[in-house]
């Protein structure tokens, strides 16, 4: 969408997202561990089609960071609510 908003054309698009995280604080077993990710990166490959500038696609980026909801959401944190509704079965 950021792309052809800045008329960039691109002729491939790889993201590669790997994450940090010790599973022993999810499956509780060592006390302290934190539960979650400790750290993401994310990894671009991008081709452009032929006349694009490099500064054309630093920016697809740079917009592309500044527009995405996940990203913004990871960076930011949020509130979340849980809700439980239980039925029990009718005698």
């Amino acid at each position: 969408m950021v792309a052809d908003v800045l008329c960039v054309e691109l002729a491939s698009l790889e993201v590669e997202v790997t994450g940090e995280v010790d599973v022993r604080g999810c499956m509780a077993v060592r006390r302290g561990v934190p539960v979650g990710f400790r750290s993401m990166h994310c990894a671009v490959r991008a081709a452009a089609a032929p006349g694009c500038q490099r500064e054309s696609l630093d920016l697809l980026v740079r917009l592309g960071e500044q527009s995405c909801i996940n990203l913004a959401t990871l960076r930011g944190g949020l509130a979340v609510t849980t809700e439980l509704n239980v039925s029990s079965p009718e005698r």
